[in-house]
């Protein structure tokens, strides 16, 4: 049926499982606006009634809730749903609770209050990775060569999601990750700077014409157009990067031994650059544009995603092993007690006998 003027028609459909009445209405009219029909639900078993009669496109679990936590609620959606992307809500103290689901297989989780800003990127990277939008009836036909890259924007969106939902080896998700940028732009050059914990960015994978990249080069925020992008909230295309006024010979020509063209997009977690994507020199004559771009940001997206899950891979292993030496601190001490304790009861019986003695030659 087609819709009326002024209306857009809804297709995706939103589960919010939140037993505060004030703050899941909030949350609702913020998913509404982008175009989401939403039904709410009050408990966990509300929630999972809901998804035994209907098909979802998301689902919003807070975390704590009577009756049901929003943990256990999340590994049984995980349990009849496992392909449907889970956003956990969670107040700002909550943020051990937010990480251990996120390690359940959640997707990412909101900060309470919501803010539509946040609902708009978690919905958003939701879009990109499972529900490409149509093309409209009323474009003009494809050329054949961008219809070929939709297409591989399309299979890379969902090995992307697979990736996340099944995890990898971490070294070669990145490479993966690069090459993908490489093919996807037609670049003969594909880079990944991730940040090395001490201010610094790293290149920890990349793809050449002569196959793959390995070397220690470093990038630091403002030094040249490399590092200028650290700072930059968003995807930049350059045409004839030597002619910027922030090519710095010194930094870029480093990096680059060549450079004709360049797209570069930070990789953003939570307004903090955790990375940068390289693509550069292009081989088609017309050179970088928005059809690049676009799924730079996406695969951007995705490693934001990615360097997440390794983060709390390595605290979980961190913490296992804090864990495990605390209980062999506790056995090392429960056998020292026992030997005291054996000791001690030994002292007495030698006390006593000591004690005895006398008596009985009298």
């Amino acid at each position: 049926m087609a819709t009326e003027p002024g209306q857009e028609k809804i297709a995706k459909k939103a589960l919010i499982a939140d037993d505060n009445d004030n703050e899941r209405e909030a949350l609702t009219q913020l998913v509404r606006a982008e175009n989401y029909e939403v039904i709410p639900a009050r408990s966990g078993r509300e929630a999972l009634k809901h998804l035994e009669n209907n098909d979802f496109d998301v689902v919003f679990i807070d975390i704590i809730m009577p009756g049901m936590h929003g943990l256990d609620l999340l590994k049984r959606v995980k349990e009849i749903r496992p392909k449907l992307p889970i956003l956990v809500l969670a107040e700002a103290r909550e943020q051990t609770w937010a990480d251990r689901a996120l390690s359940l297989g959640a997707l990412d989780y909101v900060i309470k209050p919501a803010e539509a800003r946040e609902v708009r990127r978690v919905l958003g990277w939701i879009t990109r990775l499972k529900t490409p939008e149509p093309d409209a009836p009323e474009k003009p036909p494809v050329e054949p060569a961008e219809d070929t890259r939709r297409q591989k924007s399309l299979e890379i969106q969902k090995e992307m999601f697979r990736i996340l939902s099944e995890g990898s080896e971490i070294g070669r998700i990145y490479l993966d990750l690069s090459e993908w940028v490489r093919e996807m732009t037609g670049s003969e050059t594909a880079l990944i700077y991730l940040e090395d914990g001490a201010g610094a960015f790293t290149l920890t994978a990349g793809w050449g014409p002569a196959g793959e990249i390995r070397a220690e080069q470093t990038l630091n925020h403002g030094q040249g157009l490399l590092g200028w992008a650290l700072d930059s909230r968003e995807g930049i295309i350059l045409k004839e990067p030597r002619n910027n006024p922030r090519f710095d010979p010194e930094v870029d020509q480093k990096q680059l031994s060549s450079l004709t063209d360049l797209i570069l997009v930070p990789i953003l977690q939570r307004g903090r650059c955790l990375g940068l994507l390289v693509a550069a020199n292009c081989r088609n004559p017309s050179g970088f544009g928005q059809g690049d771009l676009d799924p730079m940001s996406t695969i951007a997206l995705g490693l934001s995603v990615v360097l997440r899950i390794d983060w709390l891979h390595k605290n979980i292993e961190l913490r296992i092993d804090e864990l495990a030496e605390a209980e062999s601190q506790t056995q090392r001490l429960k056998k020292a007690l026992l030997k005291s304790d054996q000791e001690r009861r030994s002292a007495l019986e030698e006390l006593k006998k000591i004690r005895s003695a006398p008596e009985r030659k009298g």
